[in-house]
Parts: C-alpha cells; structure tokens; sequence
C-alpha cells in the first residue's frame, strides 16, 4: 500500500506490555475511533446549560480497516463539504464530526472563507478501499544503480540539463571519494540541476560517485600526461558558465588527489562582448591539455591560447592562433591543436609561454573537427562533426588509419546505434576501447567502441529534470519520451527492465520542411481507425498543460511522427515572444484580420498532405469570451486538451466533437460542432471523464466537476503550497497527467491523475471523490533510497520530490495502470489494488436549526504563508504568579494562535517555564485518564512539544535526543501531568513504552509522570502551568531558537476528539494511537527566546 503520511496512521489502537508501572507493556482497547472535522465559530456561545457544539456527528461501519473517503451532498446531489480523503479508519464503528459548513472559496490572500450550511437532509457517501499499491517496474534510459540519487552518491547517473561532454581515462585508479571502489572514468557535462555535472564510473563504466557544484559543469577534462605530472590534482576541467559573473572569468579547475574536490586552478579574464557559444558550438569549442604541471587552454572566440602554471597557478603569456581548439600533449610534451578545420602540431618554446616548429599534420578529410585526444602510442583521436559524426584516427604523421562509427550524426526514423550524434570528448582505456561522450540531448550517451571501430556498447540517459514519457496503450512495450522539443521511442523489455532505443519519432531540426508545430514532442498516442496518432498537450508543461497550441502528429510506418492537425489560438501567431511561427503565418492571419486575433480559435488540417498548413486548409471561428474573467487568452494560451477520440477541449468550456478522417487519416474538425461543458468562465481546458468535465481554477487552483450540460456538481479544494498535507488534502496540484484511465475491477469508474508541486500526484474519481495520494510531500518525506530495487519493490512512505514536472498516467491494453514518476529519472510504477475499491451510501445526516444557533453565517481560516511559524518566548527575572490570573503576564508577551477559541503564551525565568492558556472553556484541561501513559487520549489537555537543545538539527525528520512533549491535564480536579521522551539515551528500559496499532507503531525510550512537580490553576477559561526547567532537561538562554510547538486536545465524553495547534496543521486524526503519540519535529515551530 502507497502511504504518503505513513505517521498518520489510523485504526484500532493497541499497547503491547504487561503490567501497571509506566515502563509496562498492556493491551489498550478503546470503545471507538473518533475523527473530529470541525472548524470552531469564532465568539459562539452555547445556551446556558448546553455543550459545546462539536459537529454533526457521521457514523458509519466498516467490515475491515479501510481507507475512507467521505463527501456530503445537497438533495440535488451537488457537493457541499469533502469531509475526509483517504483517511485509514478501523473496522467497526466509527463516527466523525462534520461542523456543519461547506467547503468555502479562497479568497486572493490565500484566507479560506467557509459558509454554514442550511438546514436539511444531507447525503453522505464515499468510497472504502485498502489502498493502491504502486509497485516497481523498471527505470527507462538510465544506466545508475540505482537510477535515483542516493545518500553516498553512487545512485543516480550524469547531468539532467545536458549530455556528456567529455570522458576522460584514468590510468591509475582513484578511489571514489565515497569509498565505493576505484574510478578508471571521469566524466562531465555542461549544466545540471538535478543530476550531476562531474561523475567518477569504474572500469564496466558503473556509476560509483557524483557532484554537482552549483549548477556549473565543465565542457573538457584532461590530466597531466607528462612523466613528471604536478601534484596535488588528478585531472582538470575548464569550466563551463561563469562561476565569478562579477569577475567574468574563464576558469581552470583542478580535482584534488586526496578526496576529489574541486579547486580553483587558474582564472582568466574573458572580455565582457567576447562571443560566447551556446548549445553544440560550447561543446566543440576551447579546451585543454596538462603536460608536467604547464597548462595550456584553448580560447577559441578570442583566436588564442594561454599557457600557465599548475604549480604557480600563474598565467605565463599567450598565443595567437585562429580558433583553436581541443589542445592536446603527447608524452613528449608536443602540443597538437584544431586550428580552422586543421590539425597541427607544435612544439613549446623554451619560456613555456609559446609555440614554436609549426607542423600541419592533416590539412583535409576533416568536416568540422570538433575535438582532440591521443592513445598511448601516440595516435590521434578527431572528433569530427559536419556531415560525418565520426571519430577519425590518424597516426602520428597524419595518415588516416581508420574511422569509427558510421556517418551520417543526428537520426530521425529507426535508430542506428552505430551512428554517432556530436561526437565530443573520447578517451582510451587499457583495452584499447574508446570511449565517446556525444554532446546532442537525442540522445544523451557516452558510447564504446572495440579497437577496431566496432560498436561495443552505450550508456543512455538520464531524462530531463522532472523525468516523464509515456507508454504506449496498445503495445505496453514502447514508450515515448519528449526532450528538447525532440522524441525518442524506446523498447521495453518487461522480461528483464531493460530499455533500449527503438527510433528518434521527432526531430524538428531534420523535419525543417514540415510545419513548425507548437511546444514539445508529443509523448501521448492514441489508436483511432487502425491509426496511431500521437499528441502533446499532456506533456511539456511544468506546471500545467501544453499552453499554448496542441499540435496531433500521426505515426508513420518508419516511426517517425507528421505533423497533421494544430488547434490554435490567432494570438499564438503574432506573439514573438511565446508564439510560434507557422510558414505561411502572414497569410493565415489575415483570415481573421478583422477580429482580435485572442477571440479566434483555429484549426489546421493537412488535407492536401504536405506536412505544411496552408490558408486554405484552416478553419476558424471567432467567439466572444469577454464576460469571462481573465478574458485575455493571448497572455496564457487555449490550453487544448485533446482526448483519445481525437475530440478537443479548450478554454472557456469549448468541445470540439471528433473528427472525420480523410483517406490519409487526416483529423478534419467541424467547428460547428462546438458544445460547452463545464464552465464557459473557465479559462482552463476542461477534461472529458465519462459523463462529467473536470477543470480547474487559476486563482485558488481548486478543482471542479461538471456534467456535460454544464452544471457544477461538485469541488474539491486546493491546499496551498505553504501549508503541510495531511490526508485528502491536495497541496499545490498543478497538471492533469494524461487522459483518464478506468480500472477493469472495482467500482471507482473513470480516474484522474493530478501533479502536486510538493512531490506527490493525486487520484480522484471523475465526480471528484479522492482515492488516494501517490508519493507525498517532500517537506515530510524522503526520496527514493532503495539502494538494490527489484521488480514488485513496494514504493511507499517517498515522495516524488518537489518540482516533479513530468509524471505520467498510462492504461496498457490489458488494463493495467501505471504511473511514470521520477525527479531525475522515469520509474515505471504498477498501480494495483483499484478491484479493492467500493463505492459506498453512507444514508444521510439532518441538520437541524438548533445543530447551527450560534454558529456565524461564515468562519474565515487565515493561509500561514510560512512553513514554520516563529515567535519570541520572553526570558523574565521573575515568572508570573501561577493563579489563572493572566494580568500580571508582561504586557509585550507574544499570544499563539491555536484555533479561533483560543491563544498560548509561553515564558522563561531562571528556575521554570510557564505556559499560559486563554480561552473560552472552563473545562478545556478536564481528562477522564487513569493510566498517565495515554492521557493524550482520554479527554482535554495542554499540549507543549519542545526540542530542548538547540544545537539539534533543525531539518529533522524524527525525534532527536533532547525531543520532549509535556502533556497537562485536570484529572478530578487535580493536575494530571506526563512527559514523553523519545529518545533518551540512558533512560531505565523500565520507562520506555510502545503505543502500536495495527497499522503503525512508535516508541518512546522514557514516559513518566511529573505531575508532583508542576503547578496548574485555572480562572474561567483561562489557565497557567509551570514546571521546573530541570524536569525537562533544558537550559533556554536568550538569544536562542529551539523548535517547539503548543497546543489543545479537546475532549468529549472521556475521549480526545480533537485536535490542534499552533504550528502544526497535520492533526486531523484522533483515532490511532501511535500517530496521535508521536512526536513530529519537522512540522514544529521555532521559539526565539528574548
């Protein structure tokens, strides 16, 4: 089962142990499980003599311990309030508390602003399931082992931004700095942000160690090939990007022999309208060569070399040559150089500063020679672009000896591994094979060929940052990926996890004479009439959909995709910023000259099947979206949606029915078919899910459903990014990640995927009741770690990590599901579990007038725009009286909110700290408890958590030594306090405890009573506790930070059916034991003591 908050487990509570004493271990059973969903009303007041209302109680019966997903409805079946999703419940009896308003709208402060309801009959249904399990499958094109990063940096493999760059052989091993084995590769790339720029392979080419030093890699690598090599450094790279953008410096830096760091070894001024190169030209491009400590680096825009000492780290002079590049020193210290498509050779001069005895040693066969390296016997290594993508070695006098790799460089149609792609750094181990780092993104790959130019082997990948493609619906074993506006085809083999490069589908820089289409390469095909269609509006967005156009390419029997349809909006044409340019973009514009290019959607048809549009095949249509808010759709695109049928959706609620096809399977739309679903003030394009339409809003990024007549029938809310989830809770989505899929078994009917900015996807039915959350939020759960992964691996309790753009959903032809996720790589995850789901009546609950007297018509939730809310703790000479009399409190204390009834304050002196609560409850602290193990569980309390030493690392995920949570209780009108120790090295194993439930446990290393030392004493609702500094191990100085939290456990009837507090929101659950006893230091708050 897939738990994205595996803390907040529920279910039937149990305590393992034996005897009475605090240290014991003994069966704990309670009567039933209570989940309260209750917002207070601000300044309500019950009647004289009546409780506090707590909700309109929802009761229901479950035959096993089930994930519950409830929602209410009005008689008219519309949604009023999601009251829980996904929230773990044990068999039985349960009963939750609905506070008897809608869900509400977010206001543009991010405030959530909730209404009561009417009074009525209300329908109460949902689904029960046991969980979707998300199960390991295999990674696509990526060779790491693992493919994900991993805490000593042997898992994950090379740069997310860029392909290889060099390769560099190391003939005398070095010991990967984490330990891992010895390094005979360096490698490098240009750029990465999630990957790595420099990465240390062994002599198979497996992944051992990586680093990423800011974003910045190198373009070349060398090492000091001479006999007597200086010390200190076992290679060198010249930098890529501009490290010092005050100083603008070219930069050489060195690997260090003792632990691989990267230090500076030489900077040189680059001139501030020097032409710098992007792309390939960066890669072919400068360079360098190390020979007994002398450095010598290409600079080619500015036709020169420079020459410096390694020893000295100083700049010994120039040299002027035209463009050259890739230098490179034979063992004899000859330095040969690409100079203007020519290979030469030179000697140094005597002052180490210049060059003398020029010698051309190969004047033709070179197309555009981009790089230099030699073998130990002396022969030359030329990578050369052009029309070839060869490497041509020559021996030491020049002659061709032979060429590796066939001709021909970048590929469209069936891929040939024998064909390089920019060939660049190239390197030769101690077999003789040679190793190639080809600097194109279509593929990326480091290749190995045999002596005799044969090819041996690649290593392919990683994905962009943010991961994706998609499988095939048809044929489960292809898969398609979309890079750089390019597409890539692998084969899958589901026998063995491989994948393998199948064809290059897209390739816009070889399909120059085809329409320019817009956004990325489509990764989505579709099977309409016996053809394979392909689109690209599920993919390329980051935080949404295609924007812009959508483009359908159809697929040819050579696998490569044509251009046959774009939807498009008459702004995208004449935009230079982010539109597009078609080839006859003047004269289809002047179709709609007469409108506002922003009202006029169009659609192109290749009917005469060139592959180009012409004027004559575009149809459009001018509409009217003024009545709209944000009606400005040239500033954010139609946004198309296009569905497997080949129909469309835009925004503004538009459907376009499907095509007819014409004899070349060309899509050919009728623009009067044009219906709207969902709602036309929409400005995102709704999905078509069955019978409903399912959209979202721009300004609160909540969720909507529609029927197809238009009519809102339910919402589900967006939780804003700076809050923390908690189950149900969809915390920042973002894209819909492909067309909806329907599991074979069980009742959950059509399903969508939603991205969340925080690294985790959403699964809600399409009339918007939530199934489950997939990954988790990255703020409270690690990545993927599993170091030895093996196919049927459950992935559960990770997140996917934040800024997870690319994730996809698929539905092979067998029915099965599956998730594509992955920050730096794409994992194939099987979803099972869909047969468990149920859809279930919960009947109805009545809300009656009196249920709502004095309740207000709204209670507003103010959005915390921080993560961790901070406050300052005063540090008095003398603390307050402990009475219940908050008057002699200092006038500058600082009030917590804890919920819209009531504030803590908390302060220090020498000997105590004190807390004080204000409130409207008398019996707030009231607790039933007789066993002060579980008073968090049998009624009120104050709830203080601390971490006490402030030396403790403020990013911890669990409790650390020093964690500590007082709970303070009134039990028959005398204080009841206990405090809990998770970690506490040395404690009596006497006073350790395990609270355990079916589902989850936690321990505790120390549980004790401290009531004989604090003093408790209340007026009103109004109370004061104090307990000696000593008592909790903590010595608070002034200008200090700790992580802490506060709060208030409200009781009903000898149970804790409530929950909350100042910092953290994730306290929903009040009916699982270990999830309500343990501590969590990473959703706490920080107290400044002053």
């Amino acid at each position: 089962m897939v738990d994205p908050f595996p803390r907040t487990e529920s279910g039937l509570p149990f305590l393992r142990g034996g005897s009475k004493s605090l240290g014991a271990r003994t069966w704990l059973v309670p009567a039933s499980a209570l989940l309260v969903c209750f917002v207070a009303a601000l300044g309500a007041q019950p009647p004289a003599g009546k409780p506090p209302f707590l909700g309109v109680p929802v009761r229901f019966r479950l035959d096993a311990a089930s994930r519950v997903t409830l929602v209410i409805e009005d008689a008219r079946g519309n949604r009023v309030r999601n009251l829980v999703g996904e929230t773990l419940f044990p068999a039985g009896e349960n009963t939750i508390y609905w506070d008897g308003y809608d869900d509400g709208e977010r206001g543009e402060t991010g405030a959530l602003t909730r209404r009561r309801v009417a009074p009525g009959t209300y329908a109460v249904r949902g689904l029960t399931h046991a969980g979707i399990r998300a199960t390991y499958e295999m990674s696509v094109y990526n060779p790491g082992s693992p493919p994900w990063a991993t805490r000593d940096r042997a898992g994950g493999w090379l740069a997310d931004h860029s392909p290889p760059a060099d390769v560099l052989y190391l003939p005398d091993p070095v010991r990967a700095p984490n330990g891992k084995g010895d390094a005979r590769f360096l490698v490098c790339a240009t750029s990465a942000e999630a990957g790595d720029e420099f990465v240390w392979l062994d002599a198979e080419g497996r992944r051992l160690y990586g680093t990423n030093d800011g974003f910045w890699g190198g373009t070349h690598l060398a090492r000091d090939v001479g006999p007597e090599p200086a010390p200190g450094h076992f290679a060198y790279v010249f930098q890529s990007g501009q490290r010092d953008p005050d100083n603008f410096n070219i930069e050489v830096r060195g690997f260090k022999t003792d632990g691989g760091q990267l230090e500076s070894v030489i900077k040189y001024p680059r001139l501030r309208r020097q032409p710098t190169f992007k792309g390939n030209e960066q890669y072919s491009s400068d360079g360098l060569a190390v020979h007994n400590g002398h450095l010598v680096f290409a600079v080619t825009a500015l036709n020169k070399l420079v020459f410096a000492d390694v020893r000295t780290k100083k700049v010994l002079g120039e040299f002027r040559l035209t463009a050259p590049k890739a230098p490179a020193f034979d063992r004899q210290g000859r330095l040969y150089v690409l100079s203007a498509g020519k290979l030469k050779r030179f000697d140094v001069s005597e002052n180490r500063a210049g060059l003398d005895n020029e010698r051309t040693l190969v004047e033709k066969g070179l197309e555009a020679p981009a790089r230099l390296t030699l073998d130990s016997t002396g022969n030359l290594y030329v990578s050369d672009w052009g029309r070839s993508h060869q490497v041509k070695v020559f021996d030491p006098q020049g002659r061709l000896l032979r060429t590796i790799g066939r001709a021909g460089g970048p590929q469209l149609g069936p891929y040939d591994e024998s064909r390089m792609n920019h060939p660049c750094g190239t390197t030769i181990d101690d077999r003789g094979q040679v190793w190639v780092a080809e600097g194109d993104l279509t593929p990326k790959r480091v290749s190995v060929w045999k002596p005799d130019g044969t090819f041996l082997r690649a290593l392919y990948g990683p994905t962009k940052y943010g991961g994706g493609g998609a499988l095939d619906p048809k044929d489960r074993a292809r898969f398609y990926y979309n890079e750089g506006g390019r597409g890539i085809e692998f084969a899958l083999d589901w026998k063995t996890g491989a994948s393998a490069i199948k064809s290059i589908y897209s390739r816009p820089d070889l399909m120059t004479d085809l329409e320019t289409m817009p956004g990325p390469a489509p990764e989505r095909a579709f099977y309409v009439a016996g053809r394979q269609y392909m689109v690209n509006c599920y993919n390329g967005g980051l935080r949404y959909s295609n924007d812009r156009g959508a483009g359908i390419w159809r697929m040819d029997d050579t696998r490569t995709a044509r251009p046959v349809a774009l939807i498009g909006n008459g702004a995208d044409l004449v935009n230079d910023i982010w539109g597009w340019r078609m080839k006859n973009r003047e004269a289809i514009v002047k179709l709609w000259a007469a409108h506002n290019p922003r009202d006029v959607l169009f659609v192109w048809s290749d009917t005469n099947g060139d592959g180009v549009a012409q004027a004559d095949e575009i149809r459009w249509v001018a509409e009217d979206h003024s009545a709209a808010p944000r009606a400005d759709i040239g500033g954010i695109g139609l946004m198309p949606l296009v569905h497997p049928d080949l129909s469309f959706t835009t925004a503004f609620g538009t459907r376009v029915a499907a095509p007819t096809l014409d004899a070349r399977g060309v899509p050919v739309y009728d623009l009067g078919t044009r219906t709207t679903v969902g709602d036309p003030k929409q400005v995102r394009a709704p999905l078509i899910a069955g019978q409903r339409a399912l959209t979202h809003t721009d300004s609160d990024g909540w969720w909507m459903g529609f029927d197809l007549k238009g009519e809102r029938r339910w919402r589900y809310p967006a939780t804003p990014e700076e809050e923390v989830a908690v189950p149900g809770a969809m915390v920042a989505p973002t894209r819909l990640l492909g067309p909806p899929v329907t599991p074979a078994d069980g009742q959950a009917g059509p399903v969508v995927a939603i991205n969340g900015e925080m690294g985790a996807v959403f699964l809600l039915t399409a009339d918007g009741l939530f199934v489950q959350t997939l990954g988790g939020d990255a703020r409270l759960l690690p990545p993927l770690a599993e170091t030895n992964p093996k196919r049927g691996w459950e992935v559960k309790n990770v997140t996917f990590q934040q800024e997870h753009f690319h994730p996809t959903i698929n539905q092979t032809a067998d029915g099965g599901i599956y998730l594509v996720a992955g920050f730096q790589q794409s994992t194939l995850l099987k979803l099972d579990g869909w047969d468990g789901i149920k859809r279930r009546d919960f009947g109805t609950v009545t809300v009656g007038a009196g249920d709502l007297a004095g309740l207000p018509a709204t209670v507003v939730q103010i959005a915390r725009k921080d993560g961790r809310p901070k406050e300052d703790i005063a540090v008095l000479r003398q603390g307050p009286k402990v009475d219940g009399d908050l008057s002699d409190w200092p006038a500058g204390t600082r009030w917590m909110l804890i919920d819209d009834r009531t504030a803590a304050a908390v302060a220090v002196d020498g000997e105590n700290l004190y807390a004080a609560l204000r409130g409207d409850d008398a019996k707030v602290l009231d607790n039933t408890g007789t066993d002060p193990r579980y008073l968090f569980k049998s009624g009120g309390a104050l709830d203080l958590m601390i971490g006490t030493d402030p030396k403790a690392a403020r990013d911890r995920t669990a409790p650390a030594a020093g964690d500590v949570r007082v709970v303070v209780t009134r039990t028959d009108g005398k204080p009841a306090v206990t405090l809990y120790r998770a970690v506490a090295p040395g404690a009596p194993k006497a006073d350790g405890v395990q609270f355990e439930s079916p589902i989850g446990k936690v321990g505790f290393d120390q549980v004790q009573s401290i009531s004989e030392h604090v003093r408790l004493a209340g007026a009103g609702g109004n109370f004061e506790f104090s307990v000696p500094l000593k008592v909790l191990g903590f010595k608070p100085a002034a200008n200090t930070e700790v992580l802490a939290d506060i709060g208030v456990l409200r009781g009903l009837e000898g149970r804790t059916v409530r929950r909350t507090y100042w910092s953290n929101k994730h306290t929903v659950l009040v009916s699982d034991l270990p999830s309500e006893a343990r501590l969590y230091p990473e959703r706490w708050g920080i107290w400044q003591f002053r």
